[in-house]
C-alpha cells in the first residue's frame, strides 16, 4: 500500500476510533460492535448496531465506549453503560425467522439501542454524517474483532479492516464490499471477524467523516476471497425518524454540503413534533402498523405501504382506535396516493376521510402539494391564499401555505425572487423560518 494511503487511513481509525463500542453481556454469552450518536441536546445517547448482534446477549447488555480525555495524546477513558431489550428498537418492516441450523435471521439486521446519559458525562455533538459509496470506493469498518477483548484495554482492541466496495445495488438492504487489508489471515477469518458485526464502515473517498454502513456478515461459512456485507444506513435513518423523531441528513458523494444546506451545520433535526397520545391497545397496534407505512415509504416501497396501511383499515380493531391515531394513519396512505400519482384512489380516500369526521373539505398540506405537484399553480394560489385568511390557521400549515404561494406566484406571474421565495431567504440564501417538525421542514425545502 501506498505510503500517503497508510498515513489516510491511520489517521481515520484515529478520528473515528472513539465511536465504536464494544457491545456484550456479563457472561461474554457473545460479543459484538457498534456506533455511538449523539444528536447535540437532550440525555439520550444512542448506539447503532446490527439486530442479530443483540440475539444471542443476556440482558442487560453492556456497553463499553471509549471517552476522550485527550485525543492528540490518545488518553480515553472506558465507560460501560447498560441497556435491557426494552430500549432496543427494531426496523418496524423487519421480518425475523430461524435458519434450519436454529439461528435468528433478520430480514432488516437493524437496531438502535437508546441510553440515558450519565450526569457525570458530558458528550459531544456527534460530528460524522451519513453517506453513499460507489462500486470501487475504498471503505474501512473499526470495532472489536475476537473473543478477547479485555474491557480495561479497550483502546488495544479497536481494531480497522479497509477494503474497497464491489457492489452498491439500489435494491439491496446491504453493500458487498471485499476487504484487502493483509493483516487479516486468509486462512483464519472467521475467526478474526467474529465480534466486528455492528461495526461502522467509513467512507476512504468523502472529505469530512463519513459513514455508510454497518458491518453485519461475511459471504459464505469461510467469508470467501474476504466478501463481506454492510447494512446501508437507510435502516438505521428510518429507526430514528419513526422512534425518536430524529432526521438524520445523509450526503451525496461528490456535492458539496454548502450547496445543499449551508445553513446546517449540525446535520442532525430533532423534530418536536407532538406525537398521538395512545389511549388504549387498539391504538397501540394501529401505531406499529403506521411505524411499519412509514418504513416502507421511507424505503420507497410505495406499493408495500400502501398494502400495509389498507390492510389496517380493513381490520375490525381499526374502528376501535381514537379518532386522532385512525386519522394518522389514514394520512399516511394518502400521502402514498398522491406520491404514486393516483388520482383517483386520493379522491375516493379524501372524501371517505370526510365521512368519518377526519377532514372538513381537503387535506390542507396534501391538497397544496398535490395541486403544485401538477403544476396547477393557479388552484395552488386561490386555496393557500384561502387558507390564510382563517384566523385559527395551524402554524404548520400557515408556513406551508406561505411558501407554496409564493412559489407558484413565482410562475404564474413570473414575479421577482426577492417578492416572492426571496422573502423566506437569508443573505445567505438560506431559510430564514423556524420550523418545529419534520414533515413541515421536509415539504418547505
Amino acid at each position: 500500500m501506498e505510503a500517503a494511503k497508510e498515513r489516510m487511513i491511520a489517521q481515520l481509525e484515529l478520528e473515528t476510533q472513539e465511536y465504536s463500542v464494544f457491545i456484550t453481556d456479563e457472561k461474554r454469552t457473545s460479543s459484538g460492535s457498534g456506533v455511538l450518536f449523539y444528536p447535540g441536546s437532550g440525555n439520550r445517547l444512542y448506539i447503532f448496531t446490527c439486530a442479530h448482534v443483540l440475539d444471542g446477549l443476556e440482558e442487560p447488555f453492556q456497553i463499553y465506549s471509549l471517552f476522550p480525555v485527550n485525543r492528540e495524546q490518545e488518553i480515553y477513558q472506558v465507560e460501560k453503560l447498560e441497556a435491557t431489550r426494552e430500549q432496543v428498537k427494531y426496523s418496524p418492516i423487519d421480518k425475523v425467522s430461524e435458519s434450519d441450523e436454529g439461528i435468528i435471521v433478520h430480514s432488516i439486521d437493524a437496531a438502535v439501542i437508546c441510553l440515558e446519559i450519565k450526569e457525570e458525562i458530558s458528550f459531544e455533538t456527534t460530528d460524522y454524517v451519513i453517506g453513499e459509496v460507489h462500486k470501487g470506493d475504498g471503505v474501512l469498518a473499526q470495532g472489536f474483532p475476537g473473543s478477547e477483548t479485555e474491557i480495561e484495554e479497550l483502546l488495544n482492541y479497536v481494531e480497522g479492516t479497509y477494503g474497497r466496495i464491489l457492489h452498491n445495488a439500489k435494491d439491496k438492504e446491504v453493500l458487498l464490499w471485499q476487504i484487502e487489508d493483509t493483516h487479516v489471515d486468509h486462512g483464519n477469518r472467521v475467526y478474526e471477524l467474529n465480534g466486528f458485526s455492528g461495526s461502522p464502515v467509513w467512507s476512504l473517498e468523502a472529505d469530512e467523516k463519513t459513514i455508510v454502513g454497518l458491518f453485519t456478515s461475511g459471504v459464505g461459512r469461510s467469508i470467501y476471497r474476504g466478501k463481506v456485507h454492510a447494512l446501508k444506513m437507510e435502516a438505521i435513518r428510518s429507526i430514528m425518524k419513526i422512534f425518536f423523531q430524529i432526521r438524520m441528513e445523509s450526503r451525496i458523494l461528490g456535492i458539496p454540503n454548502e450547496e445543499i444546506a449551508p445553513q446546517k451545520d449540525n446535520p442532525t433535526y430533532i423534530s418536536k413534533e407532538a406525537q398521538p397520545e395512545i389511549r388504549n391497545l387498539y391504538d397501540e397496534w394501529l401505531v406499529v402498523q403506521t411505524e411499519k407505512v412509514r418504513a416502507y415509504i421511507d424505503d420507497v416501497k410505495f406499493q408495500n405501504a400502501i398494502d400495509t396501511a389498507k390492510m389496517a383499515i380493513k381490520d375490525q380493531r381499526f374502528e376501535k382506535c381514537s379518532k386522532k391515531v385512525a386519522c394518522t394513519h389514514i394520512k399516511h396512505l394518502l400521502y402514498c396516493y398522491e406520491a404514486c400519482l393516483l388520482d383517483d384512489e386520493y379522491e375516493t380516500l379524501e372524501q371517505e376521510m370526510q365521512k368519518r369526521g377526519f377532514l372538513e373539505g381537503h387535506d390542507p398540506l396534501r391538497w397544496i402539494t398535490f395541486n403544485f405537484g401538477k403544476n396547477q399553480f393557479k388552484e395552488t394560489i386561490a386555496f393557500t391564499e384561502a387558507l390564510l385568511q382563517k384566523s385559527d390557521l395551524d402554524e404548520r400549515v400557515k408556513i406551508v401555505a406561505e411558501v407554496y404561494a409564493s412559489i407558484s406566484r413565482a410562475y404564474v406571474e413570473d414575479a421577482p425572487v426577492e417578492e416572492t421565495i426571496g422573502k423566506f431567504l437569508d443573505e445567505k440564501e438560506c431559510l430564514n423560518i423556524k420550523i418545529e417538525d419534520m414533515g413541515t421542514e421536509a415539504l418547505v425545502f
